[in-house]
């Protein structure tokens, strides 16, 4: 096995030499939720997200067929519910720093990346709508959510700076399970979610 890895590693890293270099991200997310209530009326509500979704990516090649990156991400991301009449939205912005391995075609920006990523959720946001009224609320460093938040995400980067990213987050959006008044008399009991979502988006080398 040891030296079935040195054979694999020598190809990988002897066909050029290192490189880095930087890049700008823009992504469309559509994001879902597990959705955790008792009892388990809530339905889950595709979210579509395009606003400060952006980031800086720094790269390294170790050779054409295997690199790293990292950088700093802005997000915009949530969940909807649906419960009877009501639309419940959750929302937050956060700043990300994430980790990946690239293995691919590097020259041409065709590949696959595995990586995971620390995000801080700084603001967030919950709206209401029932019978077309709107009652929202806005907060600085909730502490309705957890402040930091890890994901894990694989990628796949298209020659034409086009990718598709799938991200999963296994800890839960809110600190504690949620009990949530709605104006229709009812609530979201115990309510809890998990955030995942797939985005397209453009990668500017």
């Amino acid at each position: 096995q040891r030296f079935l890895a040195l054979i694999v590693l020598s190809f990988v890293f002897s066909h050029t030499q290192a490189q880095f270099y930087s890049s700008f991200v823009g992504e469309n997310i559509l994001g879902l939720a597990t959705v955790t209530d008792s009892p388990a009326v809530a339905q889950n509500v595709l979210r579509y997200s395009n606003w400060i979704n952006t980031s800086v990516q720094f790269h390294y090649d170790v050779s054409s067929f295997a690199g790293f990156y990292s950088g700093i991400q802005n997000s915009n991301i949530g969940f909807i519910v649906k419960q009877n009449d009501v639309v419940f939205k959750a929302r937050t912005y956060s700043v990300g720093v994430p980790l990946a391995i690239k293995l691919g075609n590097m020259s041409k920006h065709f590949y696959m990346a595995l990586g995971a990523q620390e995000d801080l959720f700084y603001n967030y946001k919950q709206k209401v709508i029932y019978n077309n009224n709107k009652t929202k609320s806005n907060e600085w460093f909730s502490n309705k959510t957890n402040l930091l938040n890890s994901s894990f995400f694989a990628k796949v980067q298209l020659p034409k700076k086009s990718f598709i990213r799938f991200r999963y987050y296994p800890k839960s959006f809110y600190c504690d399970n949620q009990n949530i008044g709605l104006p229709d008399g009812s609530f979201l009991r115990d309510f809890n979610t998990q955030l995942f979502y797939i985005s397209i988006g453009t990668n500017n080398f």
